[in-house]
């Protein structure tokens, strides 16, 4: 009998975030890295600012000067999400960084790094299920990104390398399926296109990998690509410029 692939599938996933939730970050107190996006979190919900001056993560070496004031140096889009969900939740709960760290962090973390391995294990099934034929190559491929990819240790806390895989993959899956043979359904143009204009704003390299995409793309078609996947590049680099503009008072991003 045929193996269940879609069970066995769901069991793999299961396994590698019940993996990922059991080794959440704790606590950033220590780690400059990601307490430079915590700090940009802290500050936008507790002080009202980018400015990260006042937040318990300002010792982090991942900071620039701007003017008299001390700004995180990671890319603004990713912690303005997570600030978003702190502030749900300090509405919610009433739990702080300052009073509540050990609970705050963990959940934080679920939220960006944690999710997005979901959003690639999910995504990289189901455009497995399209590559391959043999059981044994979708869900051997499949193990290998829910156990053996340093991503896996990547999505127990806030960072760039999660969400940007997840966006890269969710953008990589439509872009083929908009490139199957046959008239593809609008909606697969449009979603990468928004996956690889959000792409870039998490993870500042991997406008190349959008760039690439987009040429995939064209060279399929040409007007589905002007009129469906360059419109909804928009709202990514909307809120990359955007974002730095009110992070850092200019366009350009702070590695720059």
């Amino acid at each position: 009998s045929a193996l269940p692939v879609g069970k066995i599938a769901s069991l793999l996933i299961v396994a590698s975030m019940t993996m990922v939730v059991f080794y959440l970050q704790p606590t950033s107190t220590k780690n400059s890295n990601t307490g430079s996006r915590f700090a940009t979190v802290e500050s936008l919900v507790d002080h009202g600012t980018y400015a990260i001056d006042k937040s318990r993560y300002k010792f982090t070496i991942d900071k620039v000067k701007i003017g008299k004031h001390f700004y995180s140096s990671k890319p603004p889009t990713l912690p303005t999400y997570a600030a978003g969900v702190y502030w749900t939740l300090q509405k919610a709960t009433d739990m702080t960084f300052k009073k509540n760290e050990r609970e705050v962090v963990p959940i934080l973390s679920f939220f960006t790094g944690g999710l997005s391995h979901l959003v690639l294990c999910i995504y990289f099934y189901l455009l497995a299920r399209r590559l391959f034929a043999r059981p044994i190559a979708i869900l051997g491929s499949l193990t290998a990104v829910c156990f053996a990819y340093l991503g896996v240790g990547f999505a127990t806390t806030i960072n760039n390398h999660s969400a940007g895989a997840a966006l890269a993959m969710v953008a990589f899956y439509h872009a083929y399926r908009a490139h199957e043979p046959g008239r593809t359904k609008k909606r697969h143009w449009v979603l990468a296109g928004l996956a690889m204009g959000f792409l870039p704003p998490v993870d500042l390299p991997s406008v190349l990998f959008s760039g690439i995409l987009g040429l995939y793309l064209l060279l399929k078609d040409w007007r589905r690509t002007l009129l469906l996947v360059v419109p909804a590049t928009l709202p990514g680099i909307a809120t990359q410029f955007g974002l730095t503009y009110v992070s850092s008072g200019g366009f350009l991003p702070v590695y720059m």
